[in-house]
């Protein structure tokens, strides 16, 4: 399906189609936090942490919309579909609202841009329709936007004295819009021309001020208190208290002509007037709090915080089945890795200053046939803050993940089977806990892993004779317990050595040197590194080590001789920006760097999405943020190649998407060009993209009689030219001819482009 993107403000329309980005990425995210749920004729409708989806019970099958289709990723807060439009309006928790069609998305931005409302209170509540109208509940009053006419209407500030204030809930009966806010329940009459006037919104009589919801039923009003979580009944003079929840109120809503009430622990079901016909409580093999519900033909459908929906039958509460689409068991990945078409992504933690804390018990996920497997944490064999996952590349069923808490476990073929601590292994305990870190295989099949505070920080195990070795870093952290609190990647060069990524100390190499270890540190102080904090390494094709750091990019080119030298130096990359020499990522918090077959470096920024640099980073390739692709946050925590399918997936802490970079990985020679669109169409307006090309070639464009439009060197495996003529007017129709020939003068093909305007 194509989405359209249509952005939306109080005061101006402006049209923007967005790309299709289904062709070259895709998205993975969890769907078992259930924040908002519908219905339509034939599915159960759903919206999870940022991404919605349907479900056909007939035939069982789902499918979802995410920022893949134009999503914006932000969180949702609630979720309304509308029959009568055949629309869902999606409420965010920053004030943003999103109309989701059958072929468009439509991104209002007129709550989240209106300076006037603090941040804090453009939450969206609560979606209610009447009359073409729905009206959103927000933090800061009400907003009434058009489904008809796709604009607002107006906006109601009815606080006491015309001020903001926080509206949870709406509803309509006969001639009056009721709202449930922080300063009691307030009504107006929704026909009068001056609704906007607070003068006009009276605040019925009840001591109570503070109410977290209100529905129309049986033709009264039903509205539910904040603090006793009282449901009372509004008899057209008084509020009467009916009855209480023991547990916390998280919806209330009206659905199939039944009142339902849903708390953490139940779902209430009540018929007209006012029957309690059913109750449906926490099932022994799903824990998780209920979050919403809906009924639909003698159904009930719960929400819940991490089982997805659970499917009930409403005449004897009986459950049928939980519902969860393909997904991971969450969105917010710590690590991930990816080998062999599979992933793998693990959700533990490291404190701000690098510390074991918060404790983070959780299990891991694992990708494999475009199936996930979801291992809880009460299969992991107590593990906790699981923080990286190596694949043996003997053996792909064997992965091993480092807790950094309790030492390390080994999974094979996706159950955890021996859990390495102190008990088993000579692995050192730090106050109770064992910090392991980030981990990799040698080409010899064994795993090098970091711990920290203790005197043998690098460890390596032997999974073929269930040994484990140690090396000391003393040379160089001099103070284990206080010197360094945490050891970062761990990346093993063409030489064998070993480099680390630290804290405090820089950069870490470590020479086995024939059974007599050689270890050496540059920092901030002694080897140009612009802070001491390294987040991040890579080692290229051409055995170069790329240090990312919080302050920025550097690279150390003479790895072979880091022992050798003195003072060995990393060196920044100077590129030119209009004429201006400028660093490379200069101040940028650099979060993670991985090397594709081309030697192009991709590099994610802790704020600024992510980069593809060229080989030498002279060159910037791609620059994805999440406002010109489907990353769903500029916060990158991880990146993962594999090589195998050429998809790099990019890990935030809102979810994960891939990127397929097979069309900009370079060939070995010029077989198989291939230029896209060709011929161009009148229609036709993007770049033209020229395929199958091999790294560092020379692209020559000419028109017909051979003058030359454009010229470049290629960067990877695919150019992408604009129709123009380098870069000032569109070229006239025409046959276009291109010449390509590689760097090293030996091979050329020449090709041939109709263009038709």
């Amino acid at each position: 399906m194509n989405f359209k993107l249509l952005y939306l403000s109080l005061f101006f329309s402006t049209l923007i189609f967005a790309q299709d980005y289904s062709g070259q990425w895709e998205g993975y995210y969890s769907y078992l936090n259930i924040t908002g749920i519908a219905h339509d004729q034939n599915n159960i409708l759903a919206s999870a942490e940022n991404a919605i989806f349907k479900y056909n019970p007939t035939t069982q099958e789902s499918s979802n919309t995410s920022t893949i289709h134009g999503l914006t990723g932000e969180t949702i807060s609630y979720y309304y579909y509308s029959d009568i439009y055949a629309t869902s309006v999606i409420g965010y928790e920053n004030g943003l609202v999103e109309i989701v069609t059958p072929d468009k998305v439509i991104t209002v931005v007129g709550i989240l841009n209106k300076p006037s409302i603090p941040p804090n209170a453009k939450r969206i509540n609560h979606i209610y329709e009447f009359n073409g109208l729905v009206y959103l509940s927000c933090d800061f009053g009400i907003s009434a936007y058009s489904l008809d006419n796709l604009e607002f209407e107006d906006n109601y500030f009815i606080g006491n004295t015309g001020g903001q204030i926080s509206v949870k809930q709406t509803t309509v009966l006969d001639q009056y819009i009721y709202a449930a806010t922080t300063e009691g329940i307030k009504r107006a009459l929704h026909a009068n021309p001056n609704i906007i006037d607070f003068s006009l919104w009276e605040t019925l009589p009840t001591p109570i001020t503070n109410w977290k919801s209100i529905v129309t039923f049986n033709d009264r009003i039903y509205a539910i208190d904040t603090n006793g979580n009282d449901i009372h009944e509004y008899a057209g003079s008084l509020f009467n208290n009916l009855s209480s929840f023991t547990n916390v109120v998280v919806d209330h809503r009206i659905s199939d002509d039944k009142m339902l009430i849903t708390t953490t622990n139940d779902t209430f079901i009540y018929d007209l007037p006012f029957t309690n016909s059913q109750t449906i409580s926490h099932q022994t093999d799903y824990g998780s709090n209920f979050t919403v519900a809906t009924t639909v033909n003698g159904q009930v459908y719960i929400g819940t915080e991490n089982d997805g929906i659970l499917h009930f039958n409403l005449s004897d509460g009986t459950l049928n089945q939980q519902i969860k689409p393909n997904g991971p068991s969450e969105n917010n990945m710590f690590t991930i890795t990816a080998t062999n078409n599979e992933v793998w992504a693990v959700y533990g933690k490291y404190s701000i200053s690098g510390g074991p804390s918060p404790k983070t018990e959780k299990g891991f996920s694992h990708l494999k046939n475009d199936t996930w497997i979801n291992t809880p944490y009460d299969s992991v064999l107590g593990a906790a803050n699981l923080i990286n996952v190596s694949v043996n590349p003997f053996d792909p069923n064997q992965v091993f993940m480092t807790s950094f808490w309790h030492g390390f476990i080994e999974v094979n073929n996706d159950i955890p089977t021996t859990l390495y601590n102190e008990t088993n292994t000579s692995l050192e305990i730090w106050l109770g806990w064992i910090l392991s870190g980030k981990s990799t295989f040698d080409p010899n099949g064994k795993l090098w892993f970091t711990t920290v505070r203790v005197d043998d920080a690098l460890k390596v195990y032997d999974p073929q004779n269930n040994t484990l070795n140690s090396f000391s870093l003393s040379d160089v952290i001099t103070d284990p317990v206080n010197g360094e609190n945490s050891l970062g990647d761990i990346e093993i060069d063409q030489n064998n050595t070993k480099w680390i990524a630290t804290r405090r100390n820089g950069v870490i190499g470590l020479s086995e040197n024939n059974g007599n270890p050689i270890v050496k540190k540059i920092t901030d102080q002694n080897g140009n590194l612009p802070v001491e904090i390294v987040k991040s390494l890579a080692i290229d094709n051409d055995n170069n080590l790329w240090i990312g750091t919080r302050d920025g990019l550097r690279v150390l080119y003479n790895t072979a001789g880091f022992f050798s030298t003195a003072n060995p130096q990393a060196e920044s990359i100077i590129i030119l920006e209009e004429g201006i020499p400028k660093e490379l990522m200069f101040g940028q918090s650099i979060t993670d760097i991985k090397v594709d077959e081309s030697n192009n470096k991709w590099v994610a920024t802790l704020d600024a999405g992510v980069f593809l640099f060229s080989p030498d980073g002279q060159n910037t390739i791609y620059h994805f943020t999440k406002n010109n692709s489907p990353l769903p946050s500029n916060g990158i925590t991880d990146m993962a190649i594999d090589h195998a399918s050429g998809l790099i997936y990019f890990a935030t802490e809102k979810g994960m998407v891939s990127f397929n970079t097979n069309p900009i990985i370079s060939a070995t020679d010029l077989e198989n060009v291939v230029i896209q669109p060709n011929p161009v169409r009148p229609s036709y307006n993007g770049n033209i993209i020229i395929k199958g090309l091999v790294d560092g070639a020379n692209i020559k464009i000419t028109d017909i009689s051979g003058n030359l439009v454009d010229e470049n060197t290629v960067s990877g495996g695919t150019y992408e030219w604009d129709q123009t003529a380098f870069g000032k007017h569109k070229v006239a129709s025409g046959v276009y001819i291109v010449m390509i020939t590689t760097k090293d003068g030996e091979e050329t093909t020449i090709e041939k482009i109709m263009i038709v305007r």
